[in-house]
């Protein structure tokens, strides 16, 4: 039961964000998007901030390099926006 409140606690200021984004930076006329949220879940590793154990940091670059690999194609799009 308690759960949901603390997704609610831990989550509820990334998801105010990303909705406010979504909100001021809704895509052109034409689609192109102009906000871009990437967000690895953590279900791996240890998501506390002062665990810099060298296990922990091989884990979290693992699972920033399948963020990587599965947004490949969105990274690529959002580079290319950059550059212009």
């Amino acid at each position: 039961m308690a759960q949901p409140i603390l997704n609610v606690v831990f989550d509820g200021v990334s998801d105010v964000v990303d909705y406010q984004m979504k909100a001021l930076l809704p895509p052109t006329p034409d689609g192109t998007k102009r906000y871009y949220r990437f967000q690895a879940k953590l279900d791996k590793g240890s998501e506390d901030l002062d665990n810099a154990s060298t296990s922990n940091i091989r884990v979290l670059k693992l699972l920033a390099e399948d963020l990587i690999r599965d947004n490949n194609d969105t990274l690529t799009l959002l580079c290319e926006q950059l550059v212009k």
